[in-house]
């Protein structure tokens, strides 16, 4: 029996069951209805096997047709850019246009208050009882750092981020009270990442007063929340965190729209019933407020966390699927009756996002050599300050990944060793991947030690997952997918 081809065409078959083949093809980031023939040797084709393809199709179609189809192939390669073998290869970005851009371009600041936090959510991989505690003089001057090089910037964020924030109050309203008081600080957003169960009065009215925004970490419904999301005791939370809220919303109802949540999904993985429950907001219900949740959905994490060890390994993968399976079973039949409006805005999010990001994409062949994946520019548009006043591309890399200090600022040497790094996790990976044009993999995961591997098969499902259910509306339900026309790229 004849082994696999050495090499394949860079797309992807997306037939569905009961629908024409459809060919994703990476070189024009273009779907393509395709024939059964071409379907079927499309992915099978590589640069001289042609003996080896026809070996592997003889029987199921006639030799012929199959000579036509590797004819139409290599035509269409030649004439129309298409059924490309290999991408342009991955090239450092020009990291002198960079460094001249965060000098005044930088949007986004984040201060790592702390890594301490009153709660020991089971899934958290992190010790929340030690570590260093950022000054306030350190806050200070990475809001002047900021505030001097985000002067280009169209929009500007300051959020504050730990651990627990609000365990260092007095740091978080100086540097606010600060910035608010700057030239243009009334529209730079301010934003606190928390979990909420130390709102308190004072710091309520201080919130209002400043127009804090909050991010406020809320798992769902109290059994599910309070199985992974305990307190220092091991006690349930749900019910402080909801306390808190009253009382921000007590003081200031307009908050409500300054809310936002995520909701970090663990097992049983019940993305549905989640979505449901801030769809129709019991606190908002009770005092009348009525507009909806922006809410995000994340899966919960749970390698090398104490989550894990109250769950089967084996278990966990098929566990994950049934639940996601179940919000696209969801989505995708509201879509189809032609209903989207009528599903929970954080469900729809979830599938919403991919298929603007398709209507929006980038079409045609590719510009050539640049950086690679679909991650964020480290040292550009984001900048995580750590409470020594060390700077990093973001909250999520360890020390191992600082690219200067508040003192001397971005070090162009460090950054370019940053990108060195991620181009040597990658290797050749990008150039040959079929999914790389809507590649959504994070460069921190990509450049930790074996974390390419993983963080590309991941982004490759997305991918798929993407191109699925974007061919089934188109073949099926057209008009399901009309919202996108009138959509914009966050």
């Amino acid at each position: 029996m004849p082994g696999p081809a050495a090499s394949v065409s860079l797309g992807r078959l997306c037939a569905g069951a009961d629908g024409p083949p459809v060919w994703y093809d990476t070189a024009q980031n273009a779907l393509l209805a395709v024939d059964p023939v071409l379907g079927a040797a499309l992915p099978l084709f590589g640069r001289d096997n042609d003996a080896e393809l026809m070996a592997r199709l003889a029987g199921e179609l006639p030799g012929a047709d199959v000579r036509r189809a590797l004819a139409e192939i290599r035509r269409a390669r030649a004439d129309e850019g298409l059924f490309a073998l290999a991408g342009p290869p991955a090239a450092l970005a020009d990291l002198d246009a960079l460094v001249r851009d965060a000098q005044t371009k930088l949007s986004h600041l984040v201060l790592g208050l702390s890594e301490r936090c009153n709660l020991r959510c089971l899934y958290c991989p992190q010790d929340h009882e030690a570590g260093n505690v950022m000054s306030e003089a350190t806050a200070r001057q990475a809001w002047a750092f900021f505030a001097s090089h985000s002067v280009g910037a169209s929009r500007r964020t300051v959020s504050f981020h730990g651990g627990e924030p609000l365990l260092h109050f007095p740091v978080v309203e100086a540097v606010a009270r600060t910035a608010r008081a700057a030239p243009g600080g009334r529209q730079v957003r301010l934003c606190l990442d928390t979990n909420a169960t130390l709102l308190d009065e004072a710091k309520v009215r201080v919130i209002a007063e400043l127009g804090l925004e909050l991010q406020v970490s809320l798992d769902g419904p109290a059994h599910l929340h309070d199985r992974w999301r305990r307190d220092a005791r091991g006690g349930p939370t749900h019910a402080s965190v909801m306390a808190g809220l009253r009382r921000l919303l007590a003081v200031d109802p307009g908050a409500a729209r300054r809310l936002r949540f995520v909701a970090t999904v663990g097992p049983p993985f019940a993305f549905a019933e989640v979505a449901a429950w801030f769809d129709d907001f019991p606190l908002y219900r009770e005092l009348g407020i009525g507009i909806t949740p922006v809410v995000r959905l994340n899966t919960a994490n749970l390698a090398g966390t104490r989550a894990a060890q109250r769950c089967e390994p084996r278990a966990l993968p098929l566990l994950w699927l049934a639940g996601r399976n179940e919000a696209r079973g969801q989505y995708a039949a509201a879509m189809a009756a032609g209903r989207r409006r009528d599903l929970p805005r954080a469900l729809a999010d979830l599938w919403d996002d991919g298929l603007v990001r398709w209507h929006h994409r980038r079409r045609g062949p590719e510009p050539g050599p640049g950086f690679p994946t679909g991650s964020c520019r480290p040292g550009l548009r984001r900048l995580f300050v750590a409470p020594d006043g060390t700077l990093r591309p973001c909250e999520r890399v360890g020390p191992g990944q600082a690219i200067g200090d508040l003192d001397q600022g971005i070090d162009p040497s460090a950054l370019r060793r940053l990108h060195e790094d991620l181009l040597a996790a990658l290797g050749d990976r990008c150039r040959t991947c079929w999914a790389r044009r809507l590649c959504r993999a994070c460069f921190t995961a990509l450049v930790a030690t074996g974390g390419a591997a993983e963080s590309c098969r991941a982004a490759q499902a997305q991918a798929a997952d993407l191109l699925d259910l974007q061919v089934s509306l188109q073949q099926h339900h057209p008009d399901a997918l009309a919202f996108v026309a009138g959509s914009r790229l966050e």
